[in-house]
């Protein structure tokens, strides 16, 4: 856990310098709310474009990413695709062509790369949270 939390500091640290920081915090801004993994609920599916979109009233959206078998960052929270889509097995061992295949459940939305998910969020001007999974896993140059 802690060369895991070493790290996601260390990506931070080294992506530093495309990360916007957040406002310097007064009393109206002290707490803000982050849609966990976008807005999803019975008719928008979680870590979508979708969601992202539906996140536009709270400012601020979390996105999970992981890295496929051919290093394109993909935006899934868990390591399989069993639980979010019409598919089965593990992120990692996915090519980007397996993943756009994929239909989130119950309501058929496409698996985003991070690209679009960032894409997404620019057209509402929201900022994002992106926890990088596995992130162990990841080769440096990835970073």
């Amino acid at each position: 856990m802690r060369a895991l939390l070493v790290a996601v500091v260390t990506a931070l640290l080294t992506a530093g310098t495309v990360l916007t920081p957040l406002p310097a915090a007064s009393a109206s801004t002290c707490v803000q709310p982050i849609a966990h993994r976008g807005v999803h609920n019975d008719v928008i599916d979680e870590d979508t474009v979708e969601a992202i979109l539906a996140a536009d009233p709270y400012g601020s959206a979390e996105i999970d990413i992981h890295v496929n078998a051919d290093a394109h960052l993909v935006v899934m929270h868990d390591a399989t695709v069993d639980r979010t889509t019409d598919g089965t097995g593990s992120v990692h061992d996915m090519t980007l062509q397996q993943v756009r295949a994929l239909r989130t459940t119950p309501n058929g939305f496409q698996v985003p790369t991070l690209r679009q998910a960032l894409r997404a969020a620019a057209q509402v001007d929201l900022r994002i949270v992106v926890e990088l999974k596995r992130a162990s896993e990841w080769s440096q140059p990835l970073y």
